[in-house]
């Protein structure tokens, strides 16, 4: 990375950090069919937001299994004064700037050149779910979760950066890529939406990995489009890890 690029992600950025020292305890989705909701467990699947998606619940119960085993399988750590992930941060810094910048460009243009139709069609898409639904309701971030997933496709592990433009072309890539995507592109529809990125370790090995948050003042959980096709809330993998945004003025938002 050259050294303009630090400075300029120095500056730029936004955390929104809790702390905790608990070990997170396993636990595993447990449905009450006489209630009809699932009954809270600690780490994992979010039960309290799950129970607010009615028509998912009962549908998805086999998905949500295999999510949670999934999630007690691997262990979350924060970076630390970790020099590789300090360098991972950085970089997604930039790559979040980037599609913030040309997300506004396309939208508000009127003609685009071919190789940026499939995101302006994307962008269009998006717009009627931005008119339809309300500011900070949980319809607007699965509707829209729901139409990015189906543009932007997780599939192998990327070197370099990749523009959020070379992915809605079908090109696969990994969290690094997915999550600065995502992170734009909901924050440019009034979803405050942050980028989580840690350490994870199962068994055998340990890498690094990054996620989203979204925060409203009715509710906060994590979620993973790398891992996981469907829209799944999770619940804070751990509370040492900082979820980061950019500052008000370098994250482009809908007028």
């Amino acid at each position: 990375m050259k050294l303009y690029q630090v400075l300029l992600a120095c500056g730029m950025l936004y955390t929104d950090c809790a702390s905790g020292e608990e070990t997170p305890k396993k636990s595993w989705p447990v449905y009450d069919s006489k209630k009809s909701e699932f009954i809270k467990r600690e780490r994992g699947i979010n039960e309290s937001m799950l129970n607010s998606l009615e028509n998912r619940t009962k549908q998805m119960l086999d998905y949500y299994q295999k999510v949670e085993d999934r999630e007690q399988s691997f262990e979350f750590s924060a970076f630390k004064d970790s020099w590789e992930g300090g360098i991972s941060r950085l970089q997604t810094l930039i790559t979040m700037i980037k599609n913030s910048e040309i997300i506004e460009i396309v939208d508000k243009a009127k003609d685009v050149k071919e190789k940026y139709k499939p995101l302006k069609k994307l962008l269009t898409k998006c717009n009627e779910v931005y008119k339809n639904t309300q500011e900070g309701s949980l319809e607007r971030v699965i509707k829209l979760y729901d139409i990015i997933s189906k543009y932007i496709k997780p599939g192998e592990e990327t070197k370099d950066s990749v523009s959020l433009v070379d992915l809605v072309n079908g090109k696969l890539c990994d969290c690094n890529d997915i999550t600065p995507a995502y992170f734009a592109l909901l924050n440019y529809y009034h979803v405050n939406c942050f980028v989580a990125q840690g350490k994870v370790k199962d068994e055998e090995e340990t890498g690094l990995h990054a996620w989203l948050s979204i925060e409203t003042p009715k509710f906060y959980f994590d979620f993973d489009p790398t891992w996981y096709g469907d829209f799944v809330p999770l619940d804070k993998r751990n509370e040492d890890i900082e979820a980061v945004s950019l500052k008000e003025k370098y994250v482009r938002k809908k007028k």
